[in-house]
């Protein structure tokens, strides 16, 4: 299936309204309706973590990115969703992320989320639905980093602490992949 967004919308917009919706809008019931919209909004979490992670590098690192986000779904101490890896982060008492103290930087940035850049954005939900549906027909072969579910800039002048009790798989681009 061919992702189409419209001008500046998500990828649940152009998912929604130009493929599922029309097409089996009678057909399906609540269950599935609800389970369309989860996927829905699974593939745009993706999308926004690959698109500020990783909007500047190959087509390949932003895969790699993609892949990372994934293979925590499958880890015990992550959240088992997609947006629940991507959105994880030490809270204050109330619950809200506490700033700059999140899995993914760009989450609790005090900055917007909101993609800026249309053709970046409109690659990171190709690369979203891409990868999404590799790894949900279990093409783990197709994974760049092996199976890493940590990585860092290699930019950094230092690698973070948690690096030392990592195992590295790959350098793609900007980052290097551990597992």
């Amino acid at each position: 299936m061919k992702i189409t967004t419209i001008a500046g919308g998500s990828l649940l917009v152009g998912l929604f309204s130009l493929h599922i919706w029309q097409d089996y809008r009678t057909e399906l019931d609540l269950a599935q309706r609800v389970r369309v919209l989860e996927e829905a909004r699974e593939l745009d979490c993706l999308a926004r973590n690959i698109y500020w992670e990783a909007r500047s590098e190959s087509e390949r690192g932003q895969k790699a990115v993609a892949w990372v986000t994934l293979n925590r779904t499958e880890k015990p101490h992550y959240p088992t969703t997609v947006c629940g890896v991507v959105s994880q982060a030490r809270t204050d008492s109330q619950g809200r992320p506490l700033r700059n103290q999140c899995q993914f930087s760009w989450f609790c940035d005090g900055l917007s989320d909101e993609p800026r850049d249309k053709g970046a954005w409109v690659r990171a939900q190709q690369i979203a639905w891409e990868v999404m549906g590799k790894f949900t027909r279990g093409e783990r072969e197709r994974d760049p980093t092996r199976g890493a579910v940590f990585y860092h800039a290699v930019w950094m002048e230092s690698p973070p602490a948690w690096a030392e009790t990592k195992r590295p798989t790959v350098q793609l681009g900007s980052h290097q992949f551990y597992k």
